[in-house]
């Protein structure tokens, strides 16, 4: 289970945490993010892992506007490194998005997306995982927003 937060704390910066939890490893990262213009974000987070050196660090960046968005996000820590790379290009008078991610163990693939005011589902029907040849995986967020 993944779960993911943040709070504007100014109109520039503001705080998040990331948490994922599994039947063999956990994690979580909480960081600072800064907004120089409303259309990108950085971020830099720090934080634990499951893991003989439990430290990690996480960089982020966010960049987007009505016509699209790109979500970057590395870490590094005692188990290695891990990526994700989210594209969306809203369909225009639609709730609807179409792009691709590419997150390490999981795979390259389409991306769907349905947003409402207070829930947005995320579909990857298929991610081809490039680091082991002839793996394939699928992808479901729901993400509430109160």
């Amino acid at each position: 289970m993944d779960i993911s937060g943040s709070i504007k704390l100014t109109p520039k910066t503001g705080m998040f945490i990331w948490s994922l939890v599994s039947q063999n490893w956990g994690e979580s990262i909480t960081g600072l993010t800064y907004s120089p213009k409303n259309w990108i974000e950085f971020g830099f987070g720090a934080g634990v892992e499951k893991h003989d050196n439990p430290l990690r660090a996480m960089g982020r960046v966010w960049i987007g506007n009505s016509k699209g968005s790109l979500f970057t996000a590395v870490e590094q820590g005692g188990s290695g490194h891990w990526y994700l790379v989210d594209g969306n290009i809203p369909l225009p008078q639609t709730n609807i998005g179409v792009g691709f991610r590419l997150q390490r163990f999981v795979g390259f693939g389409p991306r769907l997306q349905v947003t409402t005011k207070a829930v947005t589902i995320i579909v990857v029907p298929i991610a081809w995982d490039i680091k082991s040849r002839g793996a394939s995986n699928s992808l479901f967020v729901l993400r509430i927003t109160p």
